[in-house]
């Protein structure tokens, strides 16, 4: 109290010089004023550093040319990894393979939460939304998060990935405290500026628009995902409830496998124009032969692979958790039995159902690899439904 009283006499006697006004400093209220202007004052200052090195959420401008500078610069020799894939293809497993070293910075589908107003879904897409779409996640591979929507940090994605996680949790509790965020963001952008990667997965980017990444980052390396379409689309009707199999097979199907023609034409160009960074890789052999797979993609991306990654890439194919709880997370990218999850989808899966998901997309089983099938029993039964070896033609690794 004998503190308070003379800090208040203090302030008292430099800001007034009558003994009229210093008695009214004296009166609580004046006190509460002063508390409250030392508040806002306090409040001021958080802001201008938030907004000064935190973030400015949007750019002037979303052309490629009025892209804003980076905040916190990433180390030149900092390498960038984008995979491209499709909703329920195994981007988790892969991206679990990928960002287990501490030395990547990982983001899981930084485009979940692109506000609805940008149309990110819209065909065709308006090309402001596609090219705010990839200021995102250039912001993402480049650490420079000032140029992301703040819708963006609303998605559960964030918890899909170790680097994001805190952030994720402490914006939550911090928006349940009432205070800045702006300890969270100096959190992920020491995280993100230390990595020595980082790594962005999507379902959300079509592969023409790699183009755009790669003529502007040197060191990014590119991989697309496949997995056998039929798997896929059965994938996404349970888990997106986006469509009935049993109703809509051909035309979701036909939409699905003109988006992959497109996906792979756009692949083999780009391959041509960029030699070396580029590379397709297909589900089935990460689940038929899981080490080799693993071992392929960090020569690729010119990782170590080392002994803890093998004990890594031997316990998530053959997890000691219950089978019942594995299955339960269809999220998860540990499994019991990689090769048995797989093909669960063939035990649900009816026949004249992937007919017509055959028909739509038989064309692409030859490059594939995949086998189309003629019969419920082959569709039931545990055969291989893949003609070409793990790591070949298409597949083949670089």
């Amino acid at each position: 109290m004998k503190m308070a009283f003379r800090l208040r006499s203090l302030l008292c006697g430099v800001l007034m010089s009558d003994q009229e006004a210093r008695a009214v400093c004296r009166h609580t209220r004046v006190l509460y004023s002063l508390k409250a202007l030392l508040l806002m004052l306090a409040a001021v200052l958080i802001f201008e550093l938030y907004a000064s090195v935190a973030h400015q959420w949007l750019p002037p401008s979303y052309e490629p040319e009025n892209v804003p500078g980076k905040l916190l610069p990433a180390k030149p020799e900092k390498k960038q990894i984008l995979l491209i894939t499709y909703g329920r293809s195994g981007s988790t497993f892969t991206s679990a393979i990928i960002s287990h070293p501490n030395s990547v910075f990982y983001t899981a589908e930084p485009l979940h939460r692109m506000p609805d107003s940008y149309g990110i879904y819209d065909r065709p897409l308006p090309e402001r939304t596609r090219l705010k779409a990839l200021d995102m996640i250039r912001a993402f591979l480049e650490c420079d998060f000032r140029a992301i929507d703040p819708q963006t940090y609303s998605s559960i994605m964030f918890l899909s990935s170790n680097s994001t996680y805190d952030f994720k949790r402490c914006i939550e509790n911090q928006k349940k405290a009432g205070v800045s965020y702006v300890g969270c963001f100096l959190h992920m952008w020491d995280l993100c500026t230390a990595s020595n990667v980082t790594y962005v997965k999507t379902i959300r980017v079509r592969m023409w628009w790699a183009a755009w990444f790669l003529d502007r980052m040197p060191n990014l390396k590119v991989l697309f995902l496949i997995r056998d379409p039929r798997a896929t689309l059965y994938s996404q009707a349970a888990n997106f409830q986006n469509f009935d199999p049993n109703k809509s097979a051909a035309p979701k199907s036909k939409e699905f496998c003109d988006e992959v023609r497109g996906d792979v034409s756009s692949f083999q160009n780009l391959s041509s124009l960029y030699p070396g960074r580029l590379m397709a890789i297909r589900y089935e052999d990460g689940a038929v032969e899981p080490m080799r797979f693993a071992k392929n993609i960090y020569k690729f991306l010119g990782n170590e692979f080392d002994r803890d990654m093998e004990e890594f890439v031997t316990r998530i194919v053959s997890s000691s958790k219950s089978g019942k709880k594995l299955e339960e997370n269809s999220y998860g990218y540990e499994k019991k039995n990689s090769t048995a999850t797989m093909n669960r989808w063939r035990k649900k899966a009816e026949f004249k159902t992937v007919q017509a998901f055959d028909e739509s997309c038989k064309d692409l089983y030859p490059l594939f690899g995949y086998r189309q099938i003629d019969s419920d029993e082959l569709l039931k039964s545990d055969s291989s439904l893949l003609t070409s070896p793990s790591f070949h033609g298409f597949f083949k690794p670089l």
